[in-house]
């Protein structure tokens, strides 16, 4: 990893505290924050292995296709998480299936926040 890591604490907030997207615009980013983030995460792949066991309980996501209001409505769909701050509640676990982007028009926003 880099040692100007993105942090990632203020890019969740950033997303979470962004009403953009509700309005027709996008969550903006640095080209800086986009590079270091792909970075950090190309790093912990190739690190990591390929198969992980994950315990019960977990949420499984299917296909977002780029639909950031669906992958906002799943993150916040547990009521106790509605006006708490976003690093509250990062310690439940998901599963994503795939096919996070292509078809919304929120494609990059979506695939940070999975990545953040």
């Amino acid at each position: 990893m880099t040692d100007n890591r993105v942090p990632r604490v203020k890019m969740l907030e950033r997303h979470f505290n962004s009403s953009n997207w509700k309005n027709g615009r996008s969550i903006e980013y640095t080209v800086a924050e986009l590079k270091t983030l792909t970075d950090d995460v190309t790093e912990m792949l190739r690190r990591g292995p390929s198969l992980i066991e994950i315990e019960a309980p977990v949420t499984v996501v299917g296909d977002l296709h780029g639909q950031y209001e669906d992958l906002m409505r799943i993150l916040m769909i547990h009521e106790k998480t509605k006006g708490k701050k976003a690093q509250d509640f990062t310690g439940r676990k998901y599963i994503f299936l795939g096919d996070y982007v292509d078809q919304g028009k929120y494609s990059l926003e979506c695939i940070v926040l999975l990545w953040v």
